[in-house]
């Protein structure tokens, strides 16, 4: 399972850690064979503690960040430290020892099998993002939504809202101004998204110019404030054509809560949505799955 915390990085970030799993793969091949071949011809092998090794101290900053799941990070960690041990012992042996080499072989498997499950990690979170505003796709939504529904159903305590946002107008912009405007205010309703929820809460492009965010283990109407307070700073917002010209915009939004399944609850969200259009744009209305379709008036 990919953390949520992947989908938090952009396109060249993960790019990035990509390409350096693959650096500190062939890295620890080549030292391997290099180690071995001076050992068994008597000559001293450029050794490095576990943690002072570039893979060790990319560990460790793996860990504070949180990226990867952290049993597989521990997996990683304990055969990496296997690994630079077993060649140390052999080292002070000055010999090839074919107990130590197995121990070896065994830890740089482990090794390599762990840096190529967390770069597919990457790869499969890489093609969840949406490559226009950064933020995950409809897939890896629906991913961490049923995670959600799942823990839901082991803590009692826990709950999600599930928002649906709409930029009015939109099909102006593109019309008056051209997509590459367009373009432009979609990445920068992305950046307000993203820079305006918790971080364990979830943003994403449901398609077009629509949004869908989960906000999780709050009341209905505080979530409600929330996104008011997300309604309020797009209307405020000076966005501009790529020739430089002003534009102010304005979002509907419609509200449900998660249950058993999120296509259920975008459904309902949906509905609100259209009743925010409906009744006059840059609107919040909420289907809380008891009374009617009704507008949120901040107090």
């Amino acid at each position: 399972m990919k953390k949520k915390e992947l989908y938090s990085l952009t396109e060249a970030e993960l790019v990035n850690i990509s390409d350096h799993i693959n650096d500190v793969l062939l890295a620890h091949i080549e030292f391997s064979n290099d180690a071995i071949i001076k050992i068994g011809t008597g000559k001293q092998a450029n050794l490095t503690p576990h943690h002072l090794c570039e893979l060790g101290k990319w560990i460790d900053q793996m860990e504070d960040k949180g990226l990867f799941s952290a049993k597989e990070l521990v997996k990683l960690k304990g055969a990496h430290y296997i690994f630079h041990d077993a060649f140390e012992k052999m080292s002070r042996e000055g010999k090839i020892n074919s107990h130590i080499l197995a121990i070896i072989g065994e830890a740089k498997l482990t090794v390599t099998e762990s840096l190529l499950n967390l770069a597919r990690e990457l790869l499969e979170a890489k093609f969840e993002i949406d490559s226009l505003t950064g933020l995950m796709n409809r897939s890896a939504f629906r991913n961490i939504a049923n995670n959600k529904i799942e823990s839901m159903k082991r803590n009692s305590d826990e709950n999600a809202i599930i928002v649906l946002a709409d930029i009015d107008h939109f099909k102006s912009i593109n019309d008056n101004y051209g997509h590459n405007t367009g373009d432009k205010v979609l990445k920068n309703i992305a950046k307000i998204l993203k820079d305006s929820i918790r971080k364990y809460d979830s943003a994403g492009r449901w398609g077009g110019e629509e949004w869908v965010l989960m906000i999780n283990n709050i009341e209905l109407e505080k979530a409600a404030e929330k996104v008011d307070e997300i309604r309020e700073k797009i209307a405020d917002e000076i966005f501009s054509t790529v020739e430089g010209v002003a534009l102010n915009l304005t979002c509907s939004f419609g509200i449900s809560e998660l249950e058993d399944s999120l296509e259920l609850a975008v459904g309902k969200a949906d509905e609100a949505l259209y009743k925010a259009k409906e009744n006059g744009r840059d609107q919040i209305w909420i289907e809380n799955g008891f009374d009617p379709l009704f507008r949120f008036e901040p107090k």
